[in-house]
């Protein structure tokens, strides 16, 4: 199964990501397509976005509820 993540800020683009206020919503929950780990930060891509980069703080890992 996809892990599941849940939009809490969409107030950075540390790290060269793109602007998530302009294609995210806080609240919503995105599936993560895969994560590149750099020293500093992580990104993120989004199934929903898959030509974006995300910052990885603006979200927190949803759990399964099955």
């Amino acid at each position: 199964m996809a892990s599941k993540v849940k939009c809490i800020s969409t107030h950075t683009t540390f790290g060269n990501c793109d602007d998530a206020a302009k294609h995210l919503k806080v609240g919503k929950i995105y599936t993560l397509l895969t994560k590149q780990i750099h020293s500093w930060h992580t990104k993120y891509q989004l199934v929903e976005h898959p030509a974006l980069w995300f910052n990885s703080v603006q979200f927190e890992d949803v759990k399964d509820t099955q």
